[in-house]
């Protein structure tokens, strides 16, 4: 590694990814852009992974390893966040890919168009499924920094870290920096994107599928997630701090309220996914619980925010308050159909 800085670091957060590790670490390697470092965080694997690490490192200097007990990928992303040096920072996780050229044309973006983020499109692919990898658009139709933060809110573009690249002096000079464990599991993406385009000066896009986003049953949102609606909870409060602070116009009220309507939603089909281990009592009394959360209440019941959520999300959560039984019917009625018609 040479002394000067690189033009890009790749934090990689590694725990248990053997499986699909060294596509995710050979695409890096295969980039156009060279002068990058490749900064991978080992998170208390206990499969192959620590070797793999090891092995592709010895014979490419841009590749930094670390290693820690496990702590979550917030805590892995930040250790990697601290150890890079590049002027700009791309975040991918373990089993994702890239494109050869994604590094390059984020990065050519960014310093053309002055940019402090940069996102682009992607492509999952959904294994074991039998529906074709599809493309997602990275960026609203309308560019700019309101409009994509608007988009975030409305659930119209992902709030994902890994299809981004974010200039470094951005993050430090404003202390931005994912949440761990104990703060949030699942939602870390989203609230670091968030704070991180709000402090931008200037938003780019590039419109071509750039990342590939692998959707497999061990991946984290998958599965059932016991901290889901703390961890919503959480992201609708800094948020919400974060937007009263500022008192700026990239945080509409009623937007961030249904984004939390949304999410509340999404929290509800969370306690009816089959992997949940909990028994109906346990489920009921936690829908229950997400019926009286102060901050849904507040939301739900204005008429101008509840108007802008879907129909078919307000007709699950009309009962929610009163008759969490009808809720948990409800939603497993529209997981069901979703599920058909993603097969």
């Amino acid at each position: 590694m040479t002394a000067t800085a690189p033009k890009v670091s790749v934090c990689v957060p590694v725990f248990d990814a053997a499986a699909w590790l060294p596509q995710c670490l050979e695409s890096l390697q295969a980039q156009t852009l060279r002068d990058l470092e490749i900064v991978a965080v080992d998170d208390g694997s206990r499969d192959a992974s620590p070797a793999i690490l090891d092995r592709l490192a010895r014979g490419d200097a841009r590749i930094v390893v670390s290693s820690q007990p496990n702590r979550g990928a917030g805590a892995a992303r930040n250790a990697a966040l601290a150890m890079a040096r590049g002027e700009f920072v791309a975040f991918i996780d373990a089993d994702d890919w890239l494109e050869p050229d994604c590094l390059a044309a984020l990065h050519d973006e960014a310093r053309s168009s002055s940019s402090d983020l940069v996102a682009c499109d992607y492509v999952v692919h959904p294994e074991q499924s039998r529906r074709r990898p599809f493309v997602v658009p990275g960026a609203p139709p309308a560019d700019g920094k309101v409009a994509y933060l608007r988009a975030v809110l409305a659930g119209r573009v992902a709030g994902f870290a890994w299809n981004k690249l974010y200039r470094r002096d951005l993050l430090l000079s404003r202390g931005i920096a994912f949440p761990v464990r104990d703060e949030m599991v699942i939602m870390e993406d989203q609230c670091f994107t968030l704070a991180a385009a709000h402090a931008a000066e200037r938003l780019g896009f590039v419109r071509r599928p750039l990342v590939h986003h692998r959707v497999h049953p061990a991946s984290l949102v998958q599965r059932y997630q016991p901290s889901l609606f703390r961890d919503q909870t959480e992201l609708y409060r800094r948020t919400r701090a974060f937007r009263d602070a500022e008192r700026g116009d990239d945080w509409p009220l009623a937007e961030l309220q249904r984004a939390h309507v949304r999410g509340v939603f999404m929290c509800v089909l969370n306690e009816v996914r089959p992997t949940n281990p909990r028994p109906l009592r346990e489920r009921l009394a936690a829908i229950a619980a997400m019926g009286q959360d102060a901050a849904f209440r507040a939301a739900y019941d204005d008429p101008a925010v509840r108007r802008g959520v879907p129909l078919k999300f307000r007709a699950v959560l009309a009962p929610l308050r009163r008759a969490p039984l009808v809720t948990h019917l409800l939603a497993r009625v529209y997981a069901r159909l979703s599920q058909r018609r993603a097969a």
